[in-house]
């Protein structure tokens, strides 16, 4: 989650705030490292733009799967699409 983000979710509310802001490491290492079971939040949207507001990745305005833990609040991920 970027920065900003995690620091409004901060000043608003401190415990959730506290219960998202995790991460994982890239996929890559992840099975490098002998991971063999991922799960990802994958989220449709068929016409493009759906999860678009507040991220600046042209992909998110474009039609097909969507890679978030949370719909419309983590768009800023560094896996923003399945393919």
């Amino acid at each position: 989650m970027p920065t900003a983000r995690m620091e409004a979710l901060r000043a608003a509310d401190a415990n959730s705030a506290d219960a998202l802001h995790y991460a994982h490491r890239p996929l890559v290492e992840q099975l490098d490292a002998g991971a063999r079971q991922l799960e990802l939040d994958i989220w449709y949207d068929p016409r493009g733009g759906l999860y678009a507001d507040g991220s600046t990745d042209p992909a998110m305005l474009q039609p097909g799967f969507k890679v978030q833990h949370m719909a419309e609040f983590d768009n800023r991920s560094n896996c923003l699409t399945l393919v």
